[in-house]
């Protein structure tokens, strides 16, 4: 920390040490900018330096602390990547790394830490475009940089109209100048997020061939259904949004936001069928941007009747069930058919999948309270 005031690096040692203690929540005087499962990015002023980012990871799955278990933790490889771009193309505006840490026990990860300098972002402007997000890509390619997740988010405008380059915990350094396969990945990526406009200006910026646009464009739109049926499985797992707790005794599925409104609930119960309802409502959500009905699913095992309770809030209104039936079916209905064609273009949706059996059957519920 070379040329950091006594002052900000006294805060500094302060917010890793509160980090390291508690990696569930940012240090105090540092306000949440983003809140993940998995992440939790933050803003905060240190003396003598200006705005600061900090980027705090746990690792609350299994699967989570699987991942780096055998890989750099986050925080050093993108503290290491972004010194690395930052002198072999200084003119790249990438933010200056003032701090990364990262703890193991066990050989498992346990949190990962990173602290850079804001760059100075530009308080209005347009979004990048295509062909500038473009020609940035190309030269991360000759430079050697291989970065899968070249997104709007990460591609801020600057005061000065330059892009600015954020969030490399995916890429990787290569040391050499990227080949076709790696260069085409980079592609797909921005023409997924600039769906319906032409994509000759990732031909022009050299990140593939002219000839190789067509298949582009699947590819693309391939990446956006695959991108899409994950969003609306989490309804079937732990994630940012969702709990999901399943043994030997059944299964629960349950939205964090409701986590605290047991008592409040009500019940509807039924067969299999309530999991095309909840499937459903997951699907409008994301597909239509709808306001969900359900809080949480309960499943009984087989050997236990199998029957299932879908709740919706007692604050609600249990008829919204009556009201919404044909639309969440519809929901489930239309999020089956994106699965068929996405698998019969060659995407195939993850292993694990759950299905919602009885898509087209929900009458014969009933209403309690639980």
């Amino acid at each position: 920390m070379s040329g950091v005031p006594p002052a900000a690096r006294e805060r500094l040692a302060r917010w890793l040490a509160d980090c390291v203690a508690d990696p569930t929540r940012l240090p105090d005087g540092v306000r949440v900018v983003q809140s993940r499962l998995v992440r939790i990015v933050g803003c905060g002023e240190l003396p003598g330096l200006g705005t600061a980012y900090l980027k705090l990871m746990a690792f609350p799955r299994g699967k989570d602390r699987l991942r780096y278990a055998f890989r750099a933790l986050p925080a050093p490889h993108e503290a290491g990547l972004l010194r690395r771009v930052a002198a072999a193309d200084p003119a790249l505006a990438v933010p200056e790394p003032l701090a990364a840490l990262g703890r193991r026990r066990f050989g498992l990860p346990l949190v990962s830490v990173l602290v850079t300098r804001a760059l100075p972002l530009a308080t209005e402007g347009p979004a990048a475009s295509l062909a500038e997000a473009a020609e940035l890509a190309s030269r991360l390619a000759r430079l050697g940089l291989f970065h899968p997740d070249l997104q709007a988010k990460n591609l801020p405008r600057l005061a000065d109209g330059r892009l600015g380059l954020l969030d490399l915990q995916s890429a990787r350094w290569r040391g050499r100048a990227l080949g076709a396969r790696e260069r085409f990945r980079m592609a797909e990526k921005l023409a997924a997020e600039h769906r319906g406009e032409a994509l000759e200006p990732l031909a022009e910026a050299g990140l593939v061939a002219h000839g190789e646009l067509a298949r582009l464009a699947r590819a693309a739109e391939a990446q956006r259904a695959d991108d899409l049926e994950r969003r609306i499985r989490r309804c079937w797992t732990t994630s940012t949004e969702f709990i999901a707790r399943r043994g030997f005794a059944g299964a629960e599925y349950r939205r964090r936001a409701s986590a605290g409104d047991a008592a409040e609930q009500l019940a509807l119960r039924g067969g299999r069928e309530l999991r095309a309802l909840w499937l459903g409502d997951r699907a409008c959500e994301v597909l239509d941007g709808s306001a969900p009905s359900f809080v949480r699913l309960c499943a009984d095992p087989w050997w236990l009747g199998g029957r299932h309770r879908l709740y919706i809030s007692g604050l609600g209104d249990v008829s919204v069930v009556d009201r919404r039936r044909s639309d969440l079916l519809d929901g489930c209905r239309r999020w089956r058919r994106l699965r068929a064609t996405s698998q019969s273009s060659g995407v195939h949706a993850p292993h694990g999948t759950t299905g919602a059996t009885g898509a087209n059957r929900a009458a014969g519920t009933t209403v309690g309270s639980s």
